[in-house]
């Protein structure tokens, strides 16, 4: 079994269920020492860059080859996103315990601008925060960056 750390579009439970049928939400922690950006040349999604002292919400999964491989289509790996391993603490959705889980992430490279994302993409990305009980500030915090750097 492989572990699955989502951080943006991912997290909305009923669109991941569509593209990954085996995939299971297991636990929900946080990346430390990370940040949200939104970045793109033509669409701006999210990605992680590397910042002391801020934190990423994540939604770990577990999954199938057969989700691997959609979520790579999915990420347009390895064109836009590659793959990096990463350890993390959450807690388990059910009992609460909290464990380390040692999990692939997708990372956009580096390459792309700050950007904007369209409405429909963020909807997502705030359904998925609030399917795991994030504080949506950290997106809206990404979103006004985004907005500062396009000034």
């Amino acid at each position: 079994m492989k572990y699955y750390a989502a951080y943006g579009s991912n997290l909305d439970l009923a669109k991941m269920a569509s593209r990954c049928p085996s995939a299971h939400a297991i636990a929900a922690g946080m990346l430390e020492d990370y940040q949200l950006e939104f970045r793109g040349s033509k669409n701006a999604y999210l990605t992680i860059c590397p910042h002391n002292g801020q934190h990423v919400p994540l939604g770990i999964f577990s999954v199938e080859e057969t989700d691997e491989r959609n979520l790579d289509v999915y990420e347009d790996f390895p064109v836009l996103y590659y793959k990096k391993q990463i350890s993390c603490t959450a807690a388990d959705l059910e009992s609460h315990m909290v464990q380390t889980y040692d999990a692939f992430i997708y990372v956009m490279r580096d390459e792309q601008p700050i950007a904007l994302p369209s409405n429909a993409y963020l909807d997502t990305v705030l359904q998925g925060y609030r399917d795991f009980g994030f504080d949506s500030n950290i997106i809206m915090e990404a979103l006004h960056k985004a907005h500062q750097e396009k000034k």
